[in-house]
């Protein structure tokens, strides 16, 4: 039914487009760690002058390289944005933790249908039943000019508080 974590979802997705990029770009990949060693023993070789220097010198030029490598994957896959989606998600799941204070139950990540997604976060308290859609963007948002990915966003959590509603059998509050 769910996962506690919040941001399992992006989290995985994230991985699944890292490990698709690292598949198609292996050969490459290799050829830039062979290159990151590469340096890393150069780094060695030249501080024969102070042998104390020589470790920490090649590690921090491999350790940097290796990185580097990384940061490439995460950000040329497109993984950088689901992974700030997830970071949203954990942001707002300690926002909700912070509910539990003043009476409040949370579950992230609540699946209802298999193939619709997940809804983020249900919080069910004294004052009702909150159904939260987490989204993060990098650009600026104008609220009122909406554009189609705010729509989409809206669409989405309305869904989401409809499939919810329908799982517990409730109806909205008048007031």
């Amino acid at each position: 039914l769910t996962s506690k974590r919040a941001g399992a979802y992006s989290q995985q997705t994230a991985s699944q487009q890292v490990d698709r990029y690292v598949r198609a770009h292996l050969t490459q990949l290799v050829l830039s760690l062979v290159v990151v060693l590469a340096l890393s023993a150069a780094v060695w070789a030249l501080s024969w002058t102070r042998p104390g220097l020589q470790g920490i010198a090649a590690g921090f030029v491999a350790g940097v390289g290796v990185a580097f490598l990384y940061h490439w994957c995460v950000i040329s896959s497109g993984a950088a944005s689901t992974t700030m989606g997830q970071a949203a998600e954990e942001w707002t799941n300690s926002e909700l933790r912070r509910l539990r204070r003043r009476g409040w139950k949370h579950v992230n990540h609540l699946i209802i249908k298999r193939d619709a997604g997940d809804v983020d976060h249900v919080a069910v308290g004294p004052d009702g039943v909150l159904v939260i859609e987490t989204k993060w963007r990098s650009a600026d948002i104008d609220v009122d000019h909406p554009t189609r990915w705010m729509k989409d966003a809206v669409w989405q959590a309305k869904r989401n508080r409809d499939d919810v509603r329908r799982l517990l059998g409730w109806r909205e509050r008048d007031d």
